[in-house]
Order: C-alpha cells, then structure tokens, then sequence
C-alpha cells in the first residue's frame, strides 16, 4: 500500500505560480481547463486553445496547440487558493504540471485523465 503525503500550508503561499501545460495529440485542450479561486473568485481559468473551433489557423502539432505556458500571480494577503480541473473532449491527450513560486519545483503533474474537481499541489519543498 502507497499513499501520498503533501503538505498543505495554513495561508496560501503568495507569489508567482508557472503553469506548463502539454497536448499530446497536438490540437488543444478541446475545452479541458485548470481554474484557479483566490479568495472565492475565479481568477484564472488556464487551457490550450482549441484548434477546432479557436479560429487560430495553423496545423494540428503547431506549438501553440501542443504547449503553452501561463503565470498565475497570488497576491500577498491571499486567503484562499483553490486549485481545480475541468475535463473536456478528450481529456487522455491532456497533461500539466505547476512549479511553486518560491523553489521553483514541480508541485504537481496532472494528466492524462485528470480527475475533474479541486486537487491539492505538494507545499512542502516551498
């Protein structure tokens, strides 16, 4: 028997989150997307563009369908940060992981097939 240990801080750890996300078919998340609360509110909503219905043009494979990367600030004073997932059409193509502010280490890797609702990335090397 395995089980996960993470470390949960008691106040959100403030400063700037790297988001990297990836699509191993090369067309986008096709509406799969990571939310992220602050304090109650959705503050960012991450996803690759869909290159079905985007209107970007381009090919299926081009970088801007297969990785992309975002920055999610959490402002100082921050009181709650909630992190969840939101599968769309073919979430098995979907995969991401996050680096935390202060160490600059993967905090969580999500995907493929990422259960949707709220996870928990891993505070203790931050």
């Amino acid at each position: 028997y395995y089980a996960s240990i993470v470390c949960i801080p008691q106040s959100p750890i403030t400063g700037d989150y790297i988001v990297h996300m990836h699509d191993s078919y090369g067309d986008g998340w096709q509406g799969s997307k990571i939310m992220v609360e602050i304090d109650g509110t959705v503050a960012y909503e991450l996803s690759l563009p869909d290159y079905w219905t985007a209107g970007l043009g381009g090919n299926v494979g081009d970088p801007i369908y297969v990785d992309g990367t975002e920055t999610v600030t959490v402002p100082a004073g921050t009181t709650s940060l909630v992190w969840k997932w939101h599968s769309g059409d073919y979430p098995s193509e979907a995969t991401f992981d996050i680096k935390g502010p202060n160490s600059g280490s993967i905090i969580y890797e999500g995907g493929p097939s990422q259960p949707d609702g709220e996870f928990v990335p891993n505070y203790c090397n931050e």
